[in-house]
């Protein structure tokens, strides 16, 4: 029995996504620019404040017990007072668990840092162990045996998706040209046929090939007029026997 059900259902869904930034991969290359520039932060705020501090810190210098300028401090602890925006607010779904496919693991790379000198007083740990480089190099030996994709932590993700959906690739040597072409990234097949109305295209094409340009027609005097209600089709000169009915001979009169 089928019964028939038309009726406007109201569906209220929270689509926010509240994601930590060190979650994400995004958060190495902003620790990397907080790498290189956190050692000159921390000097400049550890430095003395006043003319009244300049002489106790001279003092430390010259007698052999200067201060650590790359001490942490109250700036480099919390540099953030606060945000000009909300993040989270009223969420109700950070308890929620993660599918166990979508879990994230950690690579065991590291980011490359800033000034060598500086970043090793940041990380000593680091360069310990013989710095980024040699660390970075056995994470990536390490997750190549565990089979891990390299697109999943060499930055190449986006190309791999693309690849994945089958998209062409750019020849630049190709009589082709995507700079400016307008298009919001959509790819455009090359056109094959006469060249579509401009109702119907929305991507404009750079380069039309050449063998698709419209016939030119040696007559107008055959076309119906505008409107006429001929659907689209274009009807062809009178034949010979035809005539027109002002035309005597068509009738047989002579």
């Amino acid at each position: 029995m089928n019964v028939p059900v038309d009726q406007m259902l109201d569906v209220s869904l929270d689509v926010r996504a509240v994601i930590p930034l060190s979650e994400t991969q995004l958060h190495d290359p902003v620790d990397n620019l907080r790498l290189t520039f956190e050692p000159i932060a921390r000097a400049l705020y550890n430095l003395p404040n006043g003319f009244d501090g300049v002489l106790p810190f001279a003092n430390d210098v010259l007698d052999g017990s200067p201060p650590n300028l790359l001490a942490e401090n109250d700036y480099s602890l919390q540099p953030w007072p606060g945000y000009s925006r909300t993040a989270g607010l009223n969420y109700g779904l950070f308890g929620e668990s993660w599918p166990a496919q979508n879990l994230p693991m950690q690579t065991g790379i590291v980011a490359e840092g800033g000034i060598p000198a500086l970043d090793e007083q940041l990380r000593p740990e680091i360069y310990a162990a013989g710095g980024p480089d040699v660390i970075n190099q056995q994470a990536e030996q390490s997750l190549q045996a565990q089979g891990v994709p390299a697109p999943a932590y060499d930055g190449t993700m986006a190309a791999y998706v693309v690849s994945m959906r089958g998209a062409p690739v750019t020849d630049p040597d190709a009589n082709t040209s995507s700079e400016n072409s307008g298009d919001l990234g959509i790819v455009v097949q090359p056109q094959t046929a006469a060249p579509l109305e401009e109702s119907s295209l929305l991507v404009p094409e750079t380069n039309p090939p050449q063998d698709t340009a419209v016939p030119q027609v040696e007559s107008q005097a055959a076309l119906p007029d505008a409107g006429a209600g001929d659907m689209g089709i274009i009807a062809g000169p009178p034949s010979a026997h035809e005539g027109s009915p002002h035309d005597d001979s068509a009738k047989g009169l002579g």
